[in-house]
């Protein structure tokens, strides 16, 4: 029923020069979503593929929306594009003409960006920490500087939905306070406090995502250096529930987010999210780690 698969590490950077040391866990595609073709089947040629009859490619058939030079940047889980138009980072509504700008005069060689979940998130200016956020989402529209101090690429959204959490620095450059809001929610709440970057202690490496109406979040939390893995409430009371203590990392959710594949530096196990249920021992670390699309295998 298991098995284990490989994949390369991850590159820590230098806490003090970035925040690419949380990262998000990686979503799945949405289950069910099946190519048609213009008839409505399944099946069919794909544009761009050769034509099996001649051998020549199929003549993409499109549509002009935009006049400028445009690089794409990525789409949002609610199905907005995001693209550099010109010298502006902007986002083109789904169903909309018109693109909206979120940044004027975006400069990639200092400022950074990511689309996350419904989310466009964007910090600017040569500093390499904490800098105040701009976002874009569908619901609240362009905000800049919504946020203050909030470091670079620390953004965690909630599955469809206009929640996310966010990175501000801790007590050194090893450590960031997370905190959870919603759109037009303002800062929100604190959920953990000093949280360790992972620079330098490879065993405090740290995860977040949303499960439910929790945050999960895995590393070295409240200034210490014991790795664990633990739902929190998004309101700030705290933890609800540890999932496992003195973890390593390198966690895995099923596509429903009820279990997770979890390890310490010795073992791994699968183990329930929410409820109670047995842990299922796996037979050593696991490097990687991918579920069926119906969750029954791993």
């Amino acid at each position: 029923m298991f098995s284990r698969l490989g994949f390369a590490a991850l590159l820590l950077a230098f806490a003090a020069c970035s925040s690419k040391d949380a990262e998000p866990l990686i979503e799945y595609p949405p289950l069910g979503a099946v190519e048609e073709d213009d008839a409505g089947t399944t099946g069919g040629p794909k544009p761009g593929a050769p034509d099996a009859s001649t051998g020549a490619p199929v003549p993409i058939v499109g549509k002009k929306i935009l006049d400028g030079s445009v690089f794409f940047r990525g789409n949002t889980t609610d199905g907005h594009l995001v693209f550099d138009l010109d010298a502006d980072l902007v986002v083109l509504p789904d169903g909309a003409t018109t693109p909206t700008v979120i940044v004027k005069d975006y400069d990639p060689g200092f400022d950074s960006m990511v689309v996350r979940g419904r989310f466009v998130a964007a910090w600017l200016g040569e500093a390499p920490g904490a800098v105040p956020l701009t976002l874009w989402s569908k619901t609240g529209g362009a905000q800049a500087a919504l946020l203050p101090l909030v470091n670079r690429e620390s953004l965690y959204p909630k599955q469809s939905a206009d929640e996310f959490a966010y990175g501000v620095p801790g007590l050194s450059g090893l450590r960031r306070d997370l905190w959870a809001t919603k759109v037009g929610g303002g800062a929100g709440a604190k959920i953990v406090t000093g949280l360790h970057t992972g620079a330098f202690e490879e065993q405090c490496r740290a995860a977040i995502t949303y499960v439910g109406a929790d945050l999960l979040v895995s590393g070295c939390p409240n200034n210490g250096s014991t790795p664990e893995i633990a739902l929190y409430a998004v309101d700030g009371s705290g933890a609800k529930k540890t999932i496992l203590a003195s973890s390593a990392p390198g966690i895995f959710l099923n596509r429903a987010r009820t279990h997770a594949l979890v390890q310490t530096t010795t073992a791994s196990s699968l183990r329930p999210l929410a409820g109670v249920g047995a842990a299922v021992a796996l037979d050593g670390p696991v490097r990687q780690a991918v579920f069926s699309a119906d969750d029954s295998k791993v």
